[in-house]
């Protein structure tokens, strides 16, 4: 299985808003912009997101994306699954009308074995654990310097 570029954008923007002060907003631009990918291709990609009710959206001036839920609460399996789709191995593991030798195929066994460890794994973290705030600034000037703007008094 190969992770294609819509699910490196997406967990690059789920980065961006872990790491956003609570209840704060974030246009697909300024998402974009720090996370060094294509707007309109990040735009695709987070309403895969706000359909799988991982993000928010809000329209207006003061509209932007946000996290529906904290993000000890959003495992890995559920952002990918949103942007990807099932995750399966092998067309047999999801459909197995799809073969017609999965009842004596050696191979499905293991394919099984396989997919049930990924899932397990991707099952067992959660967003949080993927991203620290404080190594994120660091790594991330761009953000760290918009914190800081939103910090300013009037």
């Amino acid at each position: 299985m190969k992770l294609t570029r819509a699910a490196e954008y997406g967990f690059r923007a789920m980065r961006y808003l872990t790491n956003q002060p609570a209840g704060e907003w974030a246009s697909t631009q300024e998402i974009a912009a720090t996370e060094e990918v294509p707007p309109q291709f990040l735009a695709k990609v987070i309403q895969h997101l706000v359909q799988a009710r991982i993000l928010e959206s809000s329209f207006g001036k003061n509209g932007g994306h946000r996290l529906a839920r904290p993000a000890n609460k959003i495992m890995v399996s559920e952002i990918l699954e949103a942007i990807e789709g099932p995750l399966t191995l092998n067309n047999c593991l999801h459909n197995p009308k799809h073969c017609g030798f999965s009842a004596s195929c050696k191979m499905h066994p293991v394919w099984g074995e396989l997919q049930g460890a990924m899932k397990d794994v991707l099952q067992r973290h959660t967003l949080k654990d993927l991203y620290q705030p404080e190594a994120y600034l660091v790594t991330h000037p761009k953000a760290a310097l918009r914190r800081l703007r939103i910090k300013r008094p009037i």
